[in-house]
């Protein structure tokens, strides 16, 4: 995975750290994906070849600060999102996979279960 001198600069103003290793990770067919090792620690990146794409990309941290907030199943927290003039991208704290436990899918149900009796005074949000 390769970082543009231009997007290097954004992501390294934006955090106050340094880039210190860029490695790729699998997921996604619209973003890249990586994992950046930096001066203040591991974060997931997510990378969008066009740049307006930091509108699509504001939407889901809002969608993820709603899941976070919720308390009710654990999610990385947003760090920034920026955009150069050719690329777009979110930057997420890094939470590393585990061992799958004998009880994985029973504490995930229990965790979406607990999201779904979260309630709201009107359905749907106030953006798409």
């Amino acid at each position: 995975m390769y970082l543009t001198p231009s997007l290097r600069q954004s992501i390294e103003k934006e955090i106050s750290a340094t880039i210190l290793k860029v490695s790729p990770l699998g997921g996604g067919d619209i973003n890249i994906a990586g994992l950046l090792e930096t001066s203040k620690g591991k974060f997931f990146i997510k990378i969008n070849d066009t740049s307006s794409a930091v509108e699509m990309l504001r939407t889901e941290a809002k969608g993820l600060k709603l899941l976070l907030n919720s308390k009710a199943i654990p999610v990385a927290d947003v760090v920034a999102i920026g955009n150069t003039p050719s690329k777009a991208w979110l930057l997420l704290n890094f939470i590393p996979s585990g061992n799958q436990t004998a009880r994985f899918w029973e504490n995930f149900g229990t965790c979406l279960a607990n999201l779904h009796r979260k309630s709201n005074t009107y359905f749907g949000l106030e953006y798409s």
